[in-house]
């Protein structure tokens, strides 16, 4: 890569965007070389092609650029499902705990469900979460009472 390319350049006219055309997969990061190629032979071609040297390193230019947001991009991703398997285990580990809390009793849950859905507790501010919370509690003493039937059938 030639020192040219690396140097800033000054932005071109309102028509030509950073970001328009795609030359680089959002997915992964990767140079598509193929849009690449392409976008180098129609900028080189025409009446208004630029110089060769010029065309390159503004291209490169734009490739730096369009990688570096797709890293990053790339990089917020796997940290927000890192975060979102977290945030899934934490509250499979809580729903556990209530349902141990309550006994495993479906009634007990449900009835706690409900508040948070349709009673007193519905417009507090914690109530999806808890809504939430309780639903799995519930799918879990739901679960445990169906492998305690299968246990005491055998």
């Amino acid at each position: 890569m030639s020192i040219a390319s690396r140097a800033p350049l000054p932005l071109p006219s309102a028509a030509c965007s950073y970001h328009d055309p795609v030359l680089v997969d959002h997915a992964t990061g990767r140079v598509d070389r193929a849009a690449l190629r392409r976008e180098l032979r129609n900028r080189a071609t025409g009446s208004a092609a630029w110089p060769h040297h010029e065309l390159l390193a503004h291209l490169m230019q734009k490739v730096r650029l369009q990688r570096r947001f797709a890293l990053a991009a790339v990089a917020r991703r796997a940290e927000d499902r890192a975060r979102a398997d977290e945030a899934r285990a934490a509250l499979e580990a809580q729903a556990h705990e209530t349902a141990a809390r309550h006994g495993f009793d479906t009634a007990a849950l449900r009835f706690q469900r409900d508040r948070y859905q349709f009673g007193t507790l519905a417009d507090t501010l914690r109530a999806a979460r808890m809504r939430t919370l309780y639903r799995r509690a519930l799918e879990i003493a739901i679960e445990h009472a169906g492998t305690a039937f299968a246990q005491a059938a055998e």
